[in-house]
């Protein structure tokens, strides 16, 4: 019998399924890497290969080309953001922790590549409708869970009780996405963009404490 890791493949061979998502996401971070260096344009399927370290063979064995590999990517940067915005939630707005967790967050270089890779995301959603779109659900999801989250703070005390937690969200939202334009290019001031954006959050749910 199978393990829960396995699968029956349809050559009859058993895969490690375990294994197989390992290797996916291995070659995604190797397309990030280039992406963010080269441009979507500029990289090419080997370069994406040898970043990986493995066979451009073995690359379509996962994806069928470079835009299957940006849909992938839109949809791993949604869990990320997810997360994100699931530990800023957490700070239930108040100031201080607020702005500790958002110092942390634009300090971490993680945080900056994937601001990157969003530019290049943004750029080639001009190009295709099929990425807009997709960019355009993830970003309906993430203000949902930022909407969801304002709402269930507002008990708190941190947050004005007459606050349109929608109307709030959509705010943060548009500030957020110039925010990144900003911090791709001048990522050396991270720690007053994070300053800003803090500010504004505040300022947004008239919290003055």
């Amino acid at each position: 019998m199978l393990s829960q890791t396995t699968r029956q493949s349809e050559r009859g061979r058993p895969v490690n399924i375990k294994a197989r998502e390992q290797r996916r996401m291995q070659i995604l971070y190797g397309a990030r890497h280039c992406f963010i260096d080269n441009g979507f344009d500029g990289a090419s399927i080997s370069q994406i290969a040898n970043q990986a370290g493995v066979s451009v063979a073995n690359i379509y064995q996962y994806f069928e080309s470079k835009e299957s590999m940006i849909h992938a990517l839109i949809e791993y940067n949604l869990e990320i953001d997810l997360l994100k915005i699931q530990a800023m939630n957490a700070t239930m707005y108040e100031a201080k922790a607020l702005r500790r967790y958002m110092h942390s967050n634009f300090a971490d270089d993680n945080h900056i590549e994937g601001v990157r890779l969003m530019q290049e995301i943004i750029s080639e959603a001009t190009r295709s409708d099929e990425v807009a779109n997709l960019l355009k659900e993830t970003e309906r999801k993430a203000g949902i869970a930022l909407m969801e989250g304002l709402s269930n703070a507002i008990p708190s005390g941190h947050i004005s009780p007459t606050l349109d937690p929608l109307d709030a969200a959509r705010k943060i939202s548009y500030f957020h996405n110039g925010m990144i334009a900003r911090l791709a290019i001048t990522p050396s001031l991270r720690e007053k963009l994070a300053d800003q954006f803090t500010d504004f959050i505040l300022e947004t749910l008239n919290n003055s404490k």
